[in-house]
């Protein structure tokens, strides 16, 4: 049979596991959903993955991120679509 692949790991936040929306990028090149990460600085002081001290202004957005998880989720949209046709 087919393997089927699912969405890289990397696109879901270490917070809320789910696939970001919003990704944003820490100075140790780890990625969160930014409305999660923001709500957890707002409760510590600290990284999630590596407990070293993060602060907010240290986020930058994940641009590079964003675009591949739009890409990825589109593609599966459009092949649902045609398995959704074909049948």
């Amino acid at each position: 049979g087919k393997l089927k692949r699912g969405p890289a790991p990397s696109f879901y936040c270490p917070l809320t596991m789910v696939i970001m929306n919003d990704p944003v990028q820490d100075r140790e090149g780890n990625s969160y959903e930014k409305d999660a990460i923001m709500k957890w600085l707002s409760e510590n002081n600290t990284s999630p993955v590596t407990r070293n001290v993060l602060r907010m202004k240290h986020l930058v957005p994940n641009r590079a991120l964003k675009e591949a998880i739009e890409f990825e989720v589109k593609r599966q949209k459009e092949m649902h679509t045609r398995k959704t046709q074909s049948n």
